[in-house]
């Protein structure tokens, strides 16, 4: 959805406004480092389009015309290397660029600049016929040139590089170089039919010495030529682990991904792909086998997982799960990374018009995060034939993690057959501010800043308070959010009080706020103090009128549910742009628990509508019976509770109701929770997760499986450490979840000195971290008062919406604390390349009208007021001619 728009500047003159338009910049999952396509220029001046002509073939042996790469890999923290397959000179031409040719020679390893993509000399050259082959191999009809051309780097610098049935080793020969090559390991005859066709197109490493494991593969459908596991004894010489199978894969395979299988220590994953050995691109994906990476047993298929598709995406421009070449990731990543290659053979799938490439990333769970667009198609390569025009479906993807690096943060390095290379780092979550107003900065919400109860004074929350206090912040529609103020900070009992503030910012009130600046736009709704009569018999064990917390939530139909006391009442639209007077939604009744009279209410979650909604509410408490309800309804009036065994258990935050992530299991829905503020300090618990099923069938019990990870890398004292989780929130449609973690309220007395800030945290939905945001505000910045204005540091929600539009990955989070502020972000968003030039408007006089114009591309708006709303002038380009014989108003371009 369009974001707010920075830095207008407007003059008025006669009629008309002038505005200066600035597009936003948007964070994205990829942050290029350097990206050479072979469509622009590069460091690598061999990297061009360029292709062998048709009816010439390309016979690999140094003379084509097609330059063609085998891998980017990390060789050590300040050298990448790239394979180059082919130059791209054909060097049987007695006019060929010889200068060229020996600094960028067929069939050699380069040394790479990792922060510019420079390359700086030769590091191996491998040669066309590096070691003899075996008689057997030449005599089953093997020849000596190479199709393909891969390497790989151990961890102790050593370089694997396939030919043809072996896998030769170079060692460094400790004066910056390496030497000859050794076989590491050859394929044997095994009297399969294409044995003498033997390739590796994929090979990947972990370990070293001793301990090193080869993972290799052609990326073939030839039988017996998957994917071999290879250990060794020495570091030197390897043998293939004798499994029934290999690690069935057409195409590309990852790393050995530990650690993740429940209940299994000696399980690791590989996600492989069918493309291009086994599949035209369009029918197939990628998998999970699951095996073990020590030969203990097979790698098989697993069931279990599905890899997500876009359901917004247009299939000519944006990632959709196909042709996908590789695949990497790493154990201690809660995702993955895919190359999906442009559509190679584009007419002949039905893809048409040919498409770009892809980095794509997935969560574990197989749900889409984002992707990187790569701009380059086969339709700008010149084609040639077949065997030239097949290097564009190869490539690689290789995820590392660099020293210092924080859990979510990786560096990706990517290489295509033909199209280029590029390194990548992953910052963690693209979560970008629309708005972020702080009590310690200046806000448009002039009751927001430092001011407490004052040491010593309580706070009788009835309006005399001078803290400010918030109860959530949530979407009402397409065009506003909706701000509960609890108090506004204003002592209305002083008779010097600010008389027209508290007036528009009344306490026990929900305002209009605007989505895109945060400003407030009125007063919505004004529940006031004492909303209903409350029952006898709750004020007879001790209630009473006066409610501490303040909270509400929003139904699909736009009817509005507000916690009073023991209460839930009822707001529905009355037609005219307001409210009618409440009803009573729901009453707790005496449930002859001890706290019965201190029932309360401080998260309301609401979905659907009529007689479809469902409410999800709690108080954020220790108390016993007071846990989150369920309740649901027959005529969308008037609730009841579903009788279940046991409330869904949370002393803190509760998420809405997340649906089908259950295997097997169509019922079950997912809800997470947090017991602080209620009943934890805030260090000695994170979150968990409950399943059961939100229509009461069954009760949501704890789930053991789930484990929410910290970040074993992160400064306790200014990084998420998921801590003080007061909040939890998701959508169905999302493979995560984000967090509300307040700033470490009572820091002292729980060993959190200095105090923390706040954050935004994202967790997958297997509880990996994906990364955070910083919430600048700590709980010393606000005046401390009584312990009861303080404890409101602890409260504070976030909410997440998926907007029409947006594509798999992406959401908005709206988040509000107790006393530090609100905001709106977007996640998922794209990185434009750069800021765009602002669209500056000229005009001159003509008759009656005055004409408009303005370079480049974007959208007319107008208004009749220069803090809108706007409007798009239909139709309208530049030149444009506006009358003057209109009302007053102003224009602006937006792109």
């Amino acid at each position: 959805m369009n974001r707010s728009l920075h830095a207008t500047y407007s003059l008025c003159i006669g009629l008309l406004g002038i505005a200066l338009i600035a597009p936003p910049l948007q964070a994205q999952w990829f942050n290029p480092v350097f990206e050479h396509l072979f469509n622009q220029s590069t460091p690598l001046p061999i990297l061009k389009a360029q292709g062998t002509p048709p009816g010439v073939d390309d016979l690999y042996d140094g003379s084509s015309t097609l330059d063609s790469y085998g891998g980017l890999h990390r060789y050590d923290a300040t050298r990448l290397m790239l394979g180059i397959r082919e130059n791209g000179i054909d060097e049987t031409d007695p006019n060929h660029d010889q200068a060229m040719a020996a600094e960028f020679p067929d069939r050699s390893i380069l040394w790479i600049d990792p922060d510019s993509g420079q390359p700086t000399g030769v590091a191996i050259e491998v040669g066309f016929s590096p070691v003899p082959l075996d008689a057997d191999f030449l005599a089953a009809g093997g020849t000596q040139l190479d199709y393909y051309f891969t390497f790989a780097v151990s961890v102790d610098g050593a370089v694997f590089v396939g030919y043809k049935n072996k896998i030769l080793r170079y060692e460094p020969n400790g004066q910056g170089g390496f030497g000859a090559p050794s076989t590491a390991y050859t394929q044997v005859n095994d009297d399969s039919a294409n044995w003498h066709q033997w390739r590796w197109e994929n090979i990947r490493i972990q370990g070293s010495g001793a301990e090193t494991l080869i993972l290799a593969g052609g990326k073939t459908w030839r039988p017996n030529q998957g994917y071999h596991i290879l250990g060794t004894n020495d570091g030197k010489v390897f043998d293939k682990f004798e499994l029934f199978n290999d690690v069935q894969a057409g195409g590309g395979a990852s790393s050995f991904i530990s650690g993740k299988v429940a209940d299994d220590e000696e399980a690791d994953w590989v996600y492989a792909s069918l493309y291009p050995g086994a599949s035209n691109g369009t029918d197939t994906t990628f998998v999970r086998r699951v095996g073990d990476d020590l030969g203990f047993f097979a790698f098989e298929n697993d069931g279990t997982f599905r890899p997500g598709k876009d359901p917004n995406a247009n299939p000519e421009t944006d990632y959709v799960t196909e042709f996908i070449s590789d695949i990497d990731g790493d154990t201690s990543l809660g995702y993955i990374i895919t190359y999906s290659t442009p559509s190679w053979n584009s007419g002949g799938v039905n893809r048409l018009p040919a498409r770009p490439g892809f980095l794509g990333i997935h969560t574990h769970d197989g749900d889409v995060l984002g992707s990187h667009t790569l701009e380059v198609r086969e339709s700008e390569e010149i084609q040639g034939e077949s065997s030239s025009a097949w290097h564009g479906t190869l490539g690689g993807v290789e995820v590392n993690i660099l020293e210092g690096m924080k859990a979510g943060q990786s560096e990706v390095l990517w290489a295509s057959g033909i199209y280029g290379y590029g390194r990548y780092l992953i910052d963690g979550p693209p979560i970008d501010p629309v708005f972020e107003h702080l009590f310690n900065q200046p806000t448009p919400l002039p009751i927001l800043k430092a001011q407490g109860t004052p040491a010593g004074v309580d706070d009788t929350y009835n309006g005399s308070s001078t803290i400010d206090t918030y109860g959530g912040l949530h979407r009402y529609d397409a065009t506003r959010l909706m701000l509960a103020i609890r108090e506004n900070g204003i002592d209305e009992n002083d008779p010097n009080h600010d008389a027209a503030i508290a007036a528009s910012f009344p306490d026990r009130s929900l305002i209009w706020i605007d989505p895109d600046s945060g400003e407030p736009m009125g007063v919505a709704l004004e529940v006031g103090f004492n909303p209903v009569a409350l029952d006898a018999d709750f004020l007879a064990a001790g209630g009473t009128q006066l409610d501490y917390y303040f909270n509400f939530g929003i139904a699909d139909d736009g009817v509005i549910y507000v916690g009073y006391k023991n209460k839930i009442l009822r707001y529905a639209p009355d037609g005219s742009g307001s409210f009618g007077a409440p009803s009573v939604a729901y009453t707790q009744v005496n449930d002859d628990s001890a706290n019965w009279h201190q029932w309360r209410w401080e998260n309301i979650r609401v979905q659907g509508s009529g007689v479809d909604t469902l409410i999800l509410a709690g108080g954020k408490t220790w108390r016993p019976n007071q846990g989150y309800h369920i309740l649901a309804t027959s005529d969308g009036k008037v609730f009841d509770k579903f009788e279940l065994t046991n409330d869904i258990q949370a002393g803190g935050g509760a998420s809405s109701f997340i649906s089908g992530r259950v295997a097997d299991d169509e019922e079950a829905d997912w809800v997470y929770a947090s017991l602080y503020p209620g009943a934890s300090n805030g260090t000695d618990t994170t979150f968990v997760r409950r399943v059961g099923d939100d229509l009461g069938f069954f009760a949501f019990e704890n789930d053991p499986t789930f484990r929410a990870e910290k970040d074993p890398n992160a400064d306790a004292e200014n990084d998420y450490v998921t801590e003080f989780i007061s909040d939890i929130d998701s959508d169905t449609s999302l493979g995560y979840l984000v967090t509300y973690s307040t700033p470490s309220w009572n820091s002292a007395a729980v060993n959190r000195v200095p105090a923390r800030p706040g954050f935004l945290g994202l967790h997958t939905h297997s509880g990996d971290l994906l990364g955070s945001h910083t919430l600048e505000v700590r709980e010393t910045e606000e005046l401390q008062g009584d312990a009861y204005s303080t404890f409101h540091g602890t409260l504070g929600g976030v909410e997440v919406n998926v907007l029409e539009g947006m594509k798999a990955g992406q959401s908005e989070v709206l988040w509000a604390s107790g006393i530090y502020g609100y905001g709106r972000y977007l996640i998922g968003g794209q990185r434009s390349t750069g800021p765009s030039e602002p669209a500056v408007l000229a005009f001159t006089r003509q008759g009656l009208s005055l004409e408009i114009t303005w370079d480049g591309d974007g959208t007319l708006e107008s208004s009749t007021a220069v803090q809108g709303p706007w409007s798009p002038v239909q139709g309208a380009s530049s030149p444009y001619k506006a009358s003057t014989e209109d009302q007053e108003r102003f224009f602006r371009v937006t792109r």
